[in-house]
């Protein structure tokens, strides 16, 4: 690929990182590099941040999410910008490398950012909240047992 596409950026990015393209996830290092998030763990949690924002409600994603904000307070802040900042930018979860690979970063990157919602498009509609509400519903009845023990047993109280 030609310099300053996003292929080229994709090559680059996992060549400098020691990996490589890992079949059904090659979107995912397109996301990294389109929108400038590094590939290490706070980067990773700043881009499901966004991608939430974006609209991007899967499984891995939350869960991702959730793990990085509960280690990571003191980001909460970031991870809220990285959030509003995906909800105003244009949709991206079903890009794929074989539609952009070939059209420069830049341009790409100035067109998800730069993305202008109708106001219909800014409401979130009740399936929406419902898939969320149920995903948040199905993680927090997994983890809630433990960490409610966690909490009791950190404070000797019998809650």
């Amino acid at each position: 690929m030609p310099e300053g596409t996003l292929g080229q950026d994709i090559a680059k990015c996992l060549e400098e990182n020691k990996l490589r393209l890992v079949p059904n996830y090659e979107s995912h290092d397109l996301k990294h590099v389109l929108l400038d998030f590094k590939m290490t763990p706070v980067d990773e949690v700043r881009m499901q941040a966004f991608m939430l924002g974006n609209g991007n409600y899967s499984v891995p994603s939350i869960m991702i999410f959730i793990f990085g904000f509960m280690l990571l307070p003191d980001l909460w802040k970031t991870f809220y910008f990285d959030f509003k900042k995906g909800s105003k930018s244009k949709p991206i979860k079903t890009w794929n490398i074989e539609d952009y690979a070939h059209c420069q970063t830049l341009t790409l990157r100035e067109y998800v950012m730069n993305y202008s919602k109708s106001e219909s498009q800014k409401e979130f509609d009740m399936k929406t909240i419902l898939k969320i509400s149920s995903y948040l519903a199905v993680i927090l009845g997994t983890f809630g047992t433990g960490i409610y023990k966690k909490i009791r047993h950190l404070c000797n109280y019998n809650l």
